[in-house]
């Protein structure tokens, strides 16, 4: 809701050269400044062809009034001639006319097919890690060479990090070592790959047959309860309160209230927030902020329980750092008293209605956003796979007013986006969950991709980086967003102006609540 969100401005109004040099220094970006479809624009020549019909069809009635005038003018020659004159008159304009549709209709169906080719080259520049190929079948149950090639693959990942000075695998080398296992078990089942347009990975393809059978082995619901709670740190009256304050701003502080939003960093569990913005001619937006995994698969560090509320189901120890337990959750795959487990992560992977996509449209709808005033949403890692998802919608998109999305640390290649909603994916080469799908995102209208590498950075910030964790953390994903924020890219500046309505500003405010999503 500013003209520049989150930038850091020089008297020109553009950003300043230092920030906006680091950022074009360590971003990779894909994306198109134009938001252009290209079957928008074949319709657009089709509509030109039926408009050239028409003017041919007034062509041809007025050819035969010219012929008539001539076998008919020896009867009045003095008014015949200059009404032949004016119809010649009329059929010259009238066949430029033509011309000059016939020429638009075609240059419109040539920049479809360049913005076709242009996206496609994209799409290839950004094809992720090793080309996957199906093991050759012996006819055997167990293929030996397929079972293998996985091992092998995954070698070659260890091998490549090695060689990056990392101890872990990019993004796109876990991802193809991954997409080799799902191969091989895809295979053994006799699976093939599914889809036209954008055929599924074997990861994918696996993810959807493993999916429904743990949704109902496990008995995992998709429908949530959901009710508002306090912020942090906010003592209970009662009723829960509302915090207020300055609106987050940019993109980075977009990323930076999803930190609060986890357990482990003092936010309350299971919660997403909601912020009114309200800006200082007074137009209002929404933000709508969904975090990731809460119930690890093996324990975690850990806040210790607060001193009011109820205890966090599970168990915990404390640890020898002061103010740390180590804590591991009752239920990390099917927790009904927090959905943001690892059932969730399947379903929403698998394309599958999920209990925390319930309960954020429901928690939407208790906020009161109503259907004509712009929305934002953002997520983290699975709160990146449920923005998404909701964001291609139809039914969500009819009732809200999805203006943007943006989305960290999440596997989202395998899921298009309407035309409309203007999407921003960031993602870290040495975060291996933005991998998982090993898919490259589209290359469609108004989506754009930003990554970085933080083991070539020149930051000492991102210099502690040691883990997949913490490339995964929010933290680091703030110090791109800043970048991105200072970014002079064309598509990047092209998605900050598609998003301005719905990006907070120095002067705006915002009134946050925080809503708590359990599964039924």
């Amino acid at each position: 809701m500013s003209g520049a969100p989150g930038v850091a401005m020089v008297p020109d109004g553009a950003p300043s050269s230092a920030a906006a040099n680091s950022a074009a220094a360590q971003l990779v970006v894909y994306g198109t400044p134009l938001a252009a479809d290209p079957a928008e624009l074949r319709d657009l020549a089709a509509a030109v062809d039926r408009g050239s019909a028409q003017v041919e069809r007034g062509r041809a009635l007025l050819r035969r009034a010219l012929a008539i005038l001539q076998e008919t003018a020896v009867l009045d020659a003095g008014s015949a001639g200059p009404a032949i004159a004016r119809c010649w008159e009329v059929l010259l304009s009238i066949s430029a006319v033509i011309s000059d549709a016939d020429a638009i209709a075609a240059a419109l169906r040539a920049a479809a097919t360049d913005y076709e080719r242009a996206e496609a080259e994209a799409r290839a520049g950004f094809t992720r890690g090793l080309t996957v190929t199906a093991p050759p079948a012996l006819g055997l149950p167990w293929d030996p060479i397929g079972m293998l090639r996985p091992l092998t693959m995954l070698g070659v990942a260890f091998a490549g990090a090695l060689a990056r000075g990392q101890l872990t695998p990019t993004d796109a080398q876990f991802g193809a070592a991954l997409e080799s296992w799902a191969g091989t078990l895809t295979g053994m089942l006799g699976v093939s790959w599914v889809g036209t347009e954008r055929p599924d990975s074997s990861t994918v393809v696996l993810a959807g047959l493993l999916a429904p059978a743990l949704t109902v082995g496990l008995t995992i619901g998709a429908t949530a309860r959901v009710h508002q709670v306090d912020p942090p740190g906010a003592v209970p009256t009662g009723s829960p309160a509302t915090s207020t304050g300055p609106a987050p701003t940019g993109v980075a502080g977009a990323i930076g209230s999803l930190y609060g939003l986890y357990p482990r960093h003092g936010g309350p569990e299971a919660a997403i927030r909601i912020d009114r913005v309200v800006g200082p001619d007074g137009a209002v937006s929404w933000q709508v902020l969904v975090p990731g995994t809460q119930t690890e698969l093996v324990p975690e560090l850990a806040l210790p329980e607060p001193a009011f509320g109820p205890p966090h189901p599970g168990w915990a120890v404390s640890m020898p750092a002061p103010g740390l337990v180590l804590r591991q959750p009752d239920n990390p795959i099917n927790n009904r008293g927090n959905p943001f487990d690892w059932g969730t992560n399947l379903q929403a992977f698998a394309a599958m209605d999920t209990a925390v996509e319930d309960g954020v449209i429901q928690a939407m709808e208790q906020a009161g956003i109503p259907p004509d005033e712009p929305v934002l949403l953002v997520g983290h890692s699975q709160g990146a796979m449920t923005t998404m998802r909701l964001a291609e919608d139809p039914a969500f998109t009819e009732r809200f007013e999805v203006r943007s999305v943006i989305t960290v640390g999440g596997p989202v290649g395998h899921i298009d986006t309407p035309g409309d909603v203007a999407v921003l994916n960031i993602e870290h080469v040495d975060d291996l969950t933005s991998g998982l799908e090993n898919t490259a995102n589209p290359g469609q209208s108004g989506r754009t991709t930003v990554i970085r590498d933080l083991a070539a950075s020149p930051d000492p910030a991102d210099r502690t980086v040691t883990s997949v964790a913490q490339a995964h953390d929010i933290p680091a994903y703030v110090r791109t967003a800043q970048m991105i924020d200072a970014s002079t890219d064309p598509a990047v500046r092209a998605w900050l102006a598609a998003s301005q309505d719905v990006l907070g500003g120095p002067s705006d405010s915002a009134a946050s609540r925080y809503y708590q999503i359990e599964r039924e």
